[in-house]
């Protein structure tokens, strides 16, 4: 069975670049820990989760049965007031197969649609990351 996978420090283990700036955002401003759980692998991994950060990537793979589990995870960190970061490939109108339950409360979020850089930007990205790295 998977485990949380619970990343602290400034290496950041998120597979979502915008997860990642999180993570690295988190880590600068707090000792406490991020949580990061693939949504595929998470009906059973939010029970191990505790205090600090949640990231769970790729909604668009959540099984429909560990939707309540979620659902109940975010009711619980939002009285908290627990940090919640949660990445999509779709659109939440597009995540038909969840119940209303929680589509109803990721609607209710900041939803951030992020777009892949064009070839400038892209360029600058490598040409930045070559420079840093040292390389020719």
């Amino acid at each position: 069975m998977p485990e949380a996978e619970r990343v602290q420090g400034p290496a950041p283990r998120a597979r979502v670049p915008g997860a990642k700036g999180a993570v690295a955002w988190w880590s600068q401003r707090t000792d406490k820990p991020v949580w990061c759980l693939p949504a595929a692998e998470c009906g059973e991994l939010l029970a191990e989760v505790g205090a600090g950060l949640l990231i769970v990537e790729d909604l668009q793979h959540l099984a429909r049965r560990d939707a309540e589990a979620l659902c109940q995870v975010l009711d619980q960190r939002r009285a908290c007031g627990q940090g919640v970061i949660l990445t999509s490939g779709r659109a939440v109108a597009d995540l038909r197969h969840l119940p209303r339950r929680l589509t109803s409360r990721l609607s209710a979020g900041l939803v951030v649609p992020l777009w892949p850089a064009g070839p400038a930007s892209r360029r600058r990205i490598v040409a930045a990351l070559a420079q840093r790295w040292q390389l020719p």
